[in-house]
């Protein structure tokens, strides 16, 4: 069946052509469980959407998968993120290069705030989405105090904010950003679920931020 990512059980997960049976069990063993590459393969639906939402729940998705540069479809996949979002799925997104050669090592990875270096607590901040992916932009500060948020990177050149749907409300060129949350829905005109945010750098650089959601929505 269509490909999972599952690290830290207590104990092995046998394989099921059932993914729904799968994720159950990656979870009741409190594992990470991972939706991959969504969108690899020439009908661009290695995961097919309904399947997904099919799923019980899960940790999220990866939103960009570096192999898949190499392959049929296309590494990014924030489209089905934001179809999972507006639908009212609370899932995070990640960033993966998937090596299966030296070669395409480093590629694309996930930047953790985590209370110790350890796999465990490393983990455990994957599941509560206390992360963001790169393909090579650093955030140094990534904070919100439910009325502005202030975003600052070291390589970053272009801050990207958008809504539900991926409804792509502003583009703020700069290294540091600070917004007033209810003036960005504003410019959506509409009452978002979620804002998320992505900062391009270089070339193909980009660190997506996970999505935050607002209080008393989905």
């Amino acid at each position: 069946g269509p490909h999972l990512l599952h690290i830290g059980c207590r104990d092995i997960v046998d394989p099921n052509p059932d993914r729904a049976q799968v994720v159950e069990e990656v979870m009741a063993r409190d594992g990470l469980c991972i939706i991959n590459h969504p969108n690899w393969q020439e009908d661009f639906s290695h995961w097919p959407h309904a399947l997904i939402e099919s799923l019980p729940p899960f940790h999220g998705i990866e939103i960009y998968n570096a192999i898949v540069r190499d392959q049929e479809g296309t590494s990014f996949a924030t489209d089905r993120f934001d179809r999972l979002l507006s639908k009212g799925r609370r899932v995070w997104g990640y960033a993966n290069d998937d090596t299966h050669w030296v070669e395409s090592y480093g590629r694309a990875w996930n930047w953790v705030w985590a209370e110790k270096c350890t796999p465990e607590a490393i983990v455990e901040s994957l599941k509560r989405g206390h992360c963001y992916g790169s393909t090579g932009v650093e955030l140094t500060t990534l904070r919100t105090d439910g009325r502005k948020i202030r975003i600052e990177s070291t390589n970053g050149s272009l801050c990207i904010a958008s809504l539900d749907w991926g409804l792509e409300i502003g583009r703020y060129p700069g290294k540091a950003w600070e917004f007033d949350l209810e003036e960005l829905y504003y410019q959506g005109r509409r009452t978002p679920s979620y804002i998320r945010f992505e900062v391009h750098g270089e070339g193909d650089q980009v660190a997506w931020t996970q999505p935050i959601h607002i209080l008393g929505q989905a």
